[in-house]
């Protein structure tokens, strides 16, 4: 994907880094927002790494995070998806930034048509933060 990315020539920086726990190599406030799309799934990026991207956005900047519903909340037809302990590592971290004042929700939206696989569409959760 980088290679595509920098094929375009419209990209100044690149990189590509490890989101986790660990400290990332930007400074703090380094950017004004920050998407993730797709990538916070079971055996992917874990929803601990949300302090970490509070860092790394300046206050005022946006954090804006869309994944497919049933990953984090349970739901008819679609059980075997469920990640328990995902769906509660969301919610916790969600609440622990907005409990020290590091973000806020500024929407939370549930739409369908976020994927359509095998005949099935799945509801997607759009979700924007504002670093505080």
């Amino acid at each position: 994907m980088l290679e595509i990315a920098e094929q375009k020539g419209v990209y100044k920086n690149l990189f590509c880094v490890t989101v986790g726990e660990e400290r990332m190599p930007f400074e703090d406030n380094e950017f004004d927002a920050l998407v993730c799309c797709g990538c916070i799934i079971p055996a992917h990026i874990s929803p601990s790494c949300f302090p970490e991207w509070v860092r790394i956005v300046r206050p005022g900047g946006s954090i804006v995070i869309v994944l497919r519903r049933c990953y984090v909340e349970l739901q008819k037809d679609v059980e075997e998806f469920y990640s328990q302990s995902l769906g509660e590592s969301f919610e916790a971290n969600i609440r622990d930034l907005e409990d020290t004042r590091k973000w806020k929700t500024i929407s939370k939206k549930i739409f369908s048509g976020y994927l359509i696989e095998n005949g099935h569409a799945y509801d997607g959760i759009g979700m924007v933060f504002e670093v505080l």
